[in-house]
């Protein structure tokens, strides 16, 4: 079991961990390996009715104090194409879509034809962020174009959708071998990652909103490529990405399919590990691992970001000690910070003895369902059950306890 040290999780030489296999060996793990083996540019059309956003003052309920309620909204952030163009930072948003228009060009993927008879089209959306990154003081303006998945229909416009991350067993067990190995661990990332996998049905999407190519405007995007927010684009991309690392010799283990091995021999080996796009790779040989790297740039758009900083939560490393940290602080802080609690002090326990918490406990009348149903209870506790899962083992208690409440929470719950 890691150590837990003020929020950090600890990875170190340690002779009683087994969080790298049975024996704690790197063979254990390598041992696992498996043996399965257009023609017109869309030009940007802002609507001059585009839609502002509300100005109606949202309070919260007086029943709570402002420390029991949140907005699940921050502001900052335009909801929809309207938002965004009457936005005080337009021209940061607008430059992010064309950047995303851009993208999707140059990757091909769609074409512009008729609807066939017989055919229905998906709507999308775009969906805004502003990203702040620590090598970069100004903040990142983004856009994505999403297909709005939840329309579609199993067997007309998908068949499998499950796909694969890494789970964080794996990620601690490899990350600990790597610390008392004094391994190398690199990291990439794969740029608009969805686009790289291939489709298996015919797919058809209305023009994104504000790129309508004039003189087609009843054109509807047939997809060539996955898009965000398509059922099966997650399933489609990890299979276009296993079948790449089969062709270098890589195989994935048994017991985790997002983890990928390769043994060269008894002390050279490299080891790949994929969350979505983001991926770690772990080996001894560095010569090894930039071939790796020039692969993969073969066939997909990679980043290279160098030496590990971060995946799912921050890595700080030692290397003279052969420790390594995982901290999700920035996280943590966001929740409180969202959840109205960034002032609160701090407890010893995060759960105190003589709480009771029961059933009794819950609303019984209309009245006192509504008002609860105000407070974002199911998202408060799933925000602490994603620190809880990866490096706060010491709060899993308190977060069992309340997460039996979920379906009818009560104000002491």
């Amino acid at each position: 079991m890691p150590m837990v040290e003020d929020g950090r999780v600890e990875a170190q030489n340690n002779e009683h961990d087994t969080s790298a296999g049975e024996d704690g060996t790197v063979d254990s793990i390598l041992d696992e390996v498996g043996d399965d083996d257009q023609d017109e540019e869309p030009s940007l059309e802002i609507p001059a009715n585009a839609l502002r956003r509300s100005t109606r003052e949202r309070k919260p309920s007086s029943r709570y104090s402002p420390h029991e309620f949140v907005l699940l909204t921050d502001g900052e952030e335009p909801e929809y194409f309207g938002e965004a163009v009457e936005d005080e930072s337009k021209a940061q948003w607008l430059e992010a879509m064309q950047e995303e228009m851009k993208s999707l060009l140059e990757n091909d993927t769609y074409e512009l034809v008729k609807l066939p008879k017989g055919m229905r089209v998906l709507k999308n959306k775009w969906v805004f962020r502003i990203k702040n990154e620590e090598h970069n003081s100004k903040p990142r303006y983004k856009a994505r174009l999403v297909v709005r998945g939840f329309s579609q229909r199993k067997g007309v416009d998908y068949e499998e959708i499950f796909s694969l991350v890494v789970r964080m067993s794996s990620i601690r067990a490899v990350l600990g071998l790597a610390a008392s190995l004094d391994l190398e661990i690199k990291q990439m990332d794969v740029k608009t990652v969805f686009f790289h996998g291939d489709l298996d049905k015919e797919i058809y999407m209305e023009q994104p909103e504000g790129f309508v190519v004039k003189g087609k405007k009843d054109f509807v995007c047939k997809l060539k490529k996955s898009l965000y927010g398509l059922k099966q684009a997650p399933r489609q991309w990890y299979k276009k990405f296993e079948s790449v690392m089969g062709k270098y010799g890589y195989r994935k283990t048994t017991s985790d399919h997002c983890v990928f091995v390769q043994k060269f021999s008894d002390n050279d080996f490299i080891i790949l590990l994929l969350y979505v796009d983001d991926i770690l790779i772990v080996g001894k040989n560095a010569l090894r691992i930039n071939e790796l790297k020039k692969q993969l740039s073969k066939f997909f758009a990679m980043k290279d970001l160098g030496p590990a900083k971060q995946i799912l939560e921050t890595i700080t490393r030692y290397r003279d000690s052969k420790k390594l940290y995982l901290s999700q602080e920035k996280y943590i802080k966001k929740v409180l910070q969202r959840f109205g609690m960034n002032d609160s002090k701090c407890v010893a326990s995060s759960f105190a003895p003589h709480f009771k918490l029961s059933t009794k406990q819950c609303p019984t009348t209309d009245e006192e369902k509504q008002a609860m149903d105000e407070i974002p209870y199911a998202s408060a506790v799933g925000s602490l059950m994603y620190a809880m899962v990866y490096t706060r083992p010491d709060i899993a208690h308190a977060v069992g306890t309340v997460s039996r409440f979920l379906s009818n929470p009560g104000k002491e719950h």
